[in-house]
């Protein structure tokens, strides 16, 4: 596993322990007192965190899975300048692409 997968794994999952460890224990019940105003920031807050970090497990996700779709479209550009038979471009999948790619250099 790759550090920075394990570092955002770790904060993730430290984020959900830290959220079901408090919840519990929060003062919510009153809606007028300070206590109750700083559970909800908080608990704001920490969603806000496992969010992000659910997010970024997601991207890291999409980055490993090869390349997206902007540089997809960047590289059938550069196909297309490369060898002008290989027009019918959405017919193939993207590693049959790579493969005659790297054939035709």
């Amino acid at each position: 596993m790759n550090t920075g997968m394990f570092r955002i794994t770790l904060c993730f999952i430290t984020g959900l322990l830290l959220v079901f460890y408090a919840v519990p224990r929060l003062p919510i019940e009153h809606l007028s007192t300070l206590a109750t105003g700083f559970s909800i920031i908080w608990l704001s807050f920490a969603l806000v965190v496992i969010g992000a970090n659910l997010h970024a497990l997601l991207l890291f996700a999409e980055k490993r899975r090869g390349l997206n779709q902007h540089a997809y479209r960047i590289y059938e550009q550069q196909l297309k300048h490369v060898h002008p038979a290989v027009m019918p471009l959405r017919k193939y999948t993207r590693r049959q692409l790579a493969r005659h790619y790297n054939r035709l250099l």
